[in-house]
């Protein structure tokens, strides 16, 4: 599978757009999800809401099929589903940035 394209849309204070769409050998699949991200996640992180949103989808792609991501969701409450999921998000945002 190619790197999925990401698409991110602010709508509402602290909620946001995005379309993950993702190309294999069966075809193009694309989804939409409504994701909330507040000020406290993103100064845990040290980034903004894009670079957020965007890593935390290919943490879930590491660990879901794509259609298995939540329509909506909080990423404040990621942690409780994947326990790894801070660490993993850091070591993504880490690596997007050398």
């Amino acid at each position: 599978m190619q790197s999925p394209l990401i698409e991110i849309q602010r709508i509402d204070d602290d909620v946001w757009w995005a379309q993950l769409t993702s190309t294999d050998r069966g075809g193009r699949y694309a989804t939409n999800h409504r994701v909330r991200v507040t000020p406290d996640d993103m100064r845990r992180h040290g980034v903004g809401p894009d670079s957020l949103i965007e890593a935390t989808l290919r943490f879930l792609l590491e660990h879901l099929p794509q259609q298995h991501i939540h329509r909506e969701f909080d990423l404040g409450a990621m942690a409780f589903y994947f326990p790894g999921f801070e660490q993993g998000v850091t070591d993504l945002l880490a690596a997007e940035s050398h």
